[in-house]
């Protein structure tokens, strides 16, 4: 945790009533009743349509208890779904638009209804193949691919340094000497590849300087880093691409204000040229040059402090912006296609985060988005090499939360570990018990896309269990990402963690 203590600041969340959780009227309860009765119906004794029945009479009778009346819509459409019937699709975007609070129903439902959706779309993904290119406990997605796709460019976070992975061979090798973690204030993060392959640029995070974050740039034979623009009024600077001609790099800034701007640095000299400036706490998670060099191509948050994001393109001068994508959902750049004609963009519009396209021209969009492949599951965008190919990352999250019975004199384990979360596997930590022991205070990872992926034990959704009912509430306070929960004396409120990097 060294390496980051400058990025995360303590958040007190208060007016956590745990009465809440245990308040249940009379009405839920003969709700919960019809519902358990459904259920059983369902899964216990395999009969669909008495099951179906008892869900429409719960959804018609307690439209007011919003979580039975959500489970019953989603199990209702599972019952239409093992029938074969069209009516599944219809119940399951029901629950996701009139239950947006019911976040793990939602989830649930968005990942039935794209795979039902997929199902009748197997022609999207002919002639396209997926294959593995590094899989290791040190892989790291903060780089990407050289232009050949020889080499992809990464942090070794054994020591920070910046690093190359050679494909072919598995071969790794350090380009900085930073050498260990004995100064823990310094380390690699974003890099990118030169146009010619053989020069990276990257951020270099420093906590001894005025500037925190300082853009550098090194040859591939390792060559003496060379600093290329630092400024200690920035809060933040991130390197994002370069443009075709080799001579500026894109980049995003900060400032203490936390307004975010988009610059262009010279290679030459590191002057920057300002091409627009951003909303407070609205920072790009990726932007690109067009392959001719006329237009830059980024994604935004709709509004502050949410997640969800458009796509717009911007002149190289900053004289005319136009939207590119605009819908309700989160939409998010990955990259421009290498001839110029089209923009990969991830999107959850379906459900789950799958990849679209989009045909540009002239710095205009042409036609609707479509569909390339669905269901592609939380990601990170590595981007296009010359030749055409796409690459991206993802982490195999294998986090989950146990509960085991100890011996008090002897520590020895009594019963084996169970698993105490059954939602969201792979995706649940930080377990805290609440100070009577009667709730289980835990973070979530639910974010599809995450800007930190070196950042562990962290996530956006805060749930409290109650070990005697079972029952969950969740929180989602204005944070991007925080961890470590940790009870008040009394019960009543939790810290968390927070990683600020906005």
């Amino acid at each position: 945790m060294k390496r980051i203590k400058k990025l995360f600041i303590i958040v007190l969340l208060t007016g956590i009533s745990l009465l809440l959780i245990l308040n249940t009227a009379s009405s839920q309860e003969t709700a919960g009743q019809l519902f358990e009765k459904a259920l059983y119906l369902e899964e216990g004794k395999g009969e669909l349509q008495p099951a179906i029945e008892l869900y429409l009479q719960i959804l018609d009778q307690y439209p007011a208890d919003r979580e039975v009346a959500a489970k019953s819509l989603l199990h209702l459409g599972m019952c239409y779904e093992k029938l074969g019937k069209q009516e599944a699709k219809k119940a399951y975007r029901q629950v996701i638009q009139k239950y947006p609070d019911q976040n793990y129903l939602v989830t649930e439902a968005r990942a039935r209804l794209a795979a039902l959706e997929k199902k009748q779309s197997p022609a999207l993904t002919k002639g396209m193949a997926v294959r593995k290119v590094w899989a290791d406990s040190d892989v790291d997605i903060m780089g990407e691919p050289s232009p050949d796709g020889k080499y992809i460019s990464y942090v070794d976070w054994d020591t920070g340094d910046l690093a190359i992975y050679e494909i072919a061979t598995g071969k790794k090798r350090r380009l900085t000497n930073k050498g260990s973690w004995d100064d823990p204030n310094e380390f690699a993060y974003f890099s990118r590849w030169s146009p010619n392959g053989k020069q990276i640029v990257y951020d270099w995070y420093n906590n001894n300087n005025p500037a925190l974050i300082n853009l550098y740039i090194i040859g591939l034979d390792g060559s003496e880093p060379r600093l290329l623009y630092s400024n200690e009024e920035m809060f933040w600077t991130q390197c994002y691409d370069w443009s075709p001609d080799g001579k500026q790099i894109l980049a995003g800034f900060i400032r203490k204000d936390k307004r975010t701007q988009i610059g262009l640095v010279s290679t030459a000299d590191g002057s920057v040229r300002i091409l627009k400036l951003l909303g407070r706490k609205m920072s790009p998670m990726n932007m690109r040059f067009s392959p001719d060099g006329r237009f830059i191509v980024y994604d935004i948050q709709q509004e502050e402090d949410t997640r969800a994001s458009d796509i717009y393109l911007l002149s190289i001068d900053g004289s005319s912006e136009t939207s590119l994508v605009e819908h309700p959902s989160n939409d998010i750049l990955l990259d421009w296609s290498p001839d110029g004609k089209s923009i990969l963009f991830g999107s959850e519009r379906n459900g789950t985060l799958g990849f679209w396209s989009i045909q540009v021209a002239e710095g205009k969009p042409q036609g609707d988005p479509k569909l390339v492949k669905p269901d592609m599951g939380p990601i990170v965008s590595l981007g296009f090499i010359k030749r055409g190919s796409y690459y991206y990352g993802f982490m195999r999250r294998t986090n989950n939360v146990y509960i085991a019975e100890l011996n008090r004199e002897t520590g020895e384990i009594v019963s084996p570990p169970e698993k105490a979360i059954q939602h969201f596997e792979g995706y649940n930590q930080a377990p805290c018990y609440s100070p009577d022991g009667k709730y289980l205070a835990y973070i979530s990872r639910r974010s599809p896309l995450s800007t930190l992926p070196n950042i562990r034990y962290s996530g956006n959704v805060l749930c409290i269990k109650s070990l005697e009912t079972g029952k969950e509430r969740e929180f989602r306070p204005a944070l991007d990402l925080f961890g470590f929960p940790s009870w008040s004396p009394d019960g009543s409120s939790l810290i968390v963690v927070h990683w600020n990097y906005l």
